[in-house]
């Protein structure tokens, strides 16, 4: 057998291989499984002030981040090459609190300070919010008022990370 036929063949088993990693690992191990990665339950808070109208108070316990490292930028990066997938422990003291959502002006109070919003969507059941920081930073709060929850994602570029998205979703009150 010829070297490029070998070759050839060797890159058509990598290839399948590559498939049908990605085919197994997209799916649940098993029917029936519980394949939650945490659950949490609403912690007891009194009093309940729901639905959100005016402010809210939200607090987050886990996170969810995707990031893009591009081939060859660091040779002594622990990270490999594409796009890789984490989940962090959120600090307790993570929380925003949002304020004026009953006006065209909101705001939010994060632990790195307080930003106004735009408002992108709002009807009686869902707040949809937006802050641009940079122009290459986008922070979007989506609050579900009769259930009290947030769901946040950030979405950024960086020189030093490249594309970089962060989601979490936590409990109001």
């Amino acid at each position: 057998m010829g070297k490029e036929r070998y070759g050839s063949l060797v890159g058509k088993l990598f290839g399948a291989a590559i498939v049908v990693a990605l085919v197994w690992c997209s799916h649940p191990a098993q029917a029936g499984k519980n394949d939650y990665l945490f659950v949490w339950r609403r912690p007891v808070q009194f009093p309940i002030s729901l639905p959100i109208t005016l402010s809210a108070t939200c607090r987050f316990k886990k996170s969810l981040a995707a990031g893009f490292q591009k081939p060859g930028t660091d040779d002594k990066s622990e990270i490999p090459d594409g796009i890789s997938y984490s989940a962090d422990d959120e600090d307790e003291a993570n929380r925003v609190t949002f304020m004026d959502l009953d006006t065209r002006s909101p705001k939010v109070r994060t632990n790195g300070g307080q930003s106004p919003l735009t408002v992108l969507y709002s009807d009686s059941q869902m707040l949809t919010l937006a802050s641009a920081y940079s122009g290459s930073d986008v922070e979007m709060y989506s609050v579900f008022r009769n259930e009290g929850i947030v769901i946040h994602s950030t979405q950024k570029t960086s020189t030093f990370i490249g594309p970089f998205g962060l989601m979490e979703m936590g409990y109001c009150n």
